[in-house]
């Protein structure tokens, strides 16, 4: 992306506060979902395997977040995007209707407190001038076919 001439920096306090949730998610998910998919293999139903694969690949993803952190944002991104989604599709309206279990109120707790980590962590300004401001900026500028 050309960015205008500008070079839109993160700071260096920015990258090790950016690798803190890298590191959660590499850690913990990695004793959790590892552990789960290692006990549980090929006894899953589809939709929690796909859980846990997933979650089991972002802890090796986020492996690399702790030396690349800038380059793996879209990770942030994705987790903190999913962790939202999770929250108000599925977790508030369960706690709404009085529905949502012990398990339920804490994986809600469990992704508030992901969701408040990673919006800490991410870079916002240097989102919108990356990922928003630049993304419109090229397109003005392409050629039309």
């Amino acid at each position: 992306m050309a960015n205008s001439g500008i070079e839109f920096e993160v700071s260096t306090w920015r990258r090790w506060v950016m690798r803190v949730p890298f590191f959660l998610t590499g850690v913990l998910f990695a004793f959790t979902a590892w552990g789960t998919l290692i006990e549980h293999w090929g006894n899953f139903e589809p939709t929690e395997g796909v859980a846990f694969a997933f979650w089991g690949a972002l802890s090796l993803i986020a492996i690399i977040g702790l030396r690349f952190p800038v380059k793996m944002l879209p990770i942030l991104l994705l987790q903190f995007g999913y962790k939202i989604l999770w929250i108000a599709a599925v977790g508030y309206p369960l706690m709404s209707r009085g529905e949502l279990d012990a398990a339920g109120q804490a994986l809600l707790h469990a992704n508030a407190a992901g969701a408040l980590i990673d919006a800490i962590a991410i870079p916002w300004l240097f989102v919108a001038r990356t990922y928003v401001i630049d993304a419109v900026s090229d397109s003005a500028h392409e050629p039309s076919p």
